[in-house]
């Protein structure tokens, strides 16, 4: 029984400021750590997209410069294809001269038929782009092949006809040249643009 002798006993109870009001340091704790783990995990995703973006450009560079060394190589062909008809008024070679151009004109063919094929893997639109060029190509060649064999033709009967003949052989080829040009720089074109929606492709 409580009497005045008595007392209730004075219990200090917790300070409910000192609970709430404490700062609640593992929280902050948490959310730094969270913090990081989002810097790193975006700095993961940066890096794996600048890594896809330079191994799509170098298969893209190495798609490219390929056809500009198949273009670079018809270029030889077509001037083995044009040697023959010159070469014969220096070698009055006819039978070596005329296996060599028939020779040459085959090696001309193939690798133009080749570029053709090469264009099948890129979409429809750019192939047809880069097969009007070829076969711009493919006149100026066929004209080159007319006025050759006419010159191995009429070498031992009239070297004079043969000589005007020449001259017209020599500019298909000029021409047929410069249709190769063309197309290479048409490629060149493409090679830079097709980097730059890549580039842009990665920002976005």
């Amino acid at each position: 029984m409580l009497t005045a002798q008595n007392p209730v006993p004075n219990v200090s109870r917790p300070d409910k400021k000192s609970e709430t009001g404490a700062p609640k340091w593992h929280l902050i704790y948490y959310a730094m750590a969270g913090f990081d783990l989002v810097a790193i995990s975006f700095s993961l995703f940066i890096n794996h997209q600048i890594t896809d973006l330079y191994v799509d450009s170098v298969n893209i560079n190495k798609d490219w410069a390929g056809r500009l060394a198949q273009y670079s190589k018809l270029t030889e062909l077509a001037t083995e294809v044009n040697r023959p008809g010159n070469d014969i008024f220096l070698t009055f070679d006819l039978v070596a001269e005329t296996e060599k151009f028939h020779r040459a004109k085959a090696d001309f063919d193939t690798h133009l038929a080749s570029i053709r094929i090469s264009n099948m893997v890129l979409k429809q639109e750019l192939a047809n782009r880069l097969n009007v060029h070829l076969q711009d190509i493919e006149g100026h060649m066929d004209k080159l092949d007319l006025s050759a064999r006419k010159i191995l033709t009429l070498f031992t009967s009239s070297r004079l006809l043969a000589g005007n003949e020449m001259a017209r052989m020599d500019r298909s080829f000029f021409s047929l040249a410069a249709a190769i040009e063309v197309m290479s720089k048409k490629v060149q074109t493409l090679q830079t643009d097709n980097l730059f929606k890549l580039g842009t492709q990665f920002m976005v």
